[in-house]
């Protein structure tokens, strides 16, 4: 079992970093995964985004580079950072729910005041996170969309040329063909 998950895992985030800056499948809530999303989303479709947010753009860029070279390699490393991941976010997201039980059974004002400041700075930062890969995707997009959009242009421009090519590649005699 373990070695599925593990094998899931790297297909997952293997082929969302072998696409190059290809984002990862978009997330559905901006919240934790303390429940409240509202009905709106899936936990684990939201992994994916702040598994790339989380992790640092040079090392997403040596594993795409080791997943060429050495897909074994590239394996291993992977469910190290899986495993690494899984482990901080499990550490965050304790610390969250403690910080919210303090929040909402102190009666200690000050107590209060110290855990929802804390509370806030988590959120923050998380937020910051997620902003900071929405916009890396956006740029991917962006330039993708751009390519495509020049792509569009030319093809357009020589819609004549390229129609003739392919009359001329179907109606040759069969002789004549590659």
């Amino acid at each position: 079992m373990r070695k599925l998950l593990l094998l899931t895992a790297v297909l997952l985030f293997g082929c969302a970093l072998m696409a190059g800056d290809e984002p990862p499948p978009p997330s559905s809530s901006p919240h934790s995964s303390q429940g409240q999303g509202g009905g709106r989303g899936d936990k684990s479709r939201r992994q994916p985004r702040e598994f790339f947010a989380w992790m640092d753009p040079k090392v997403r860029s040596e594993l795409r580079e080791l997943q060429r070279t050495d897909p074994e390699e590239f394996e291993k490393k992977m469910a190290k950072l899986v495993k690494q991941y899984n482990a901080e976010k499990t550490a965050r997201d304790s610390k969250l729910n403690e910080l919210v039980k303090t929040y909402q059974t102190s009666s200690d004002k000050a107590d209060k005041d110290k855990a929802y400041a804390e509370i806030r700075k988590m959120t923050e930062e998380e937020f910051e996170r997620n902003l900071k890969e929405q916009k890396r995707q956006l740029e991917f997009l962006e330039n993708r969309l751009k390519a495509e959009r020049e792509r569009y242009e030319t093809r357009s421009k020589n819609a004549q040329a390229i129609i003739q090519a392919r009359l001329d590649e179907l109606t040759q005699p069969s002789e004549l063909r590659w």
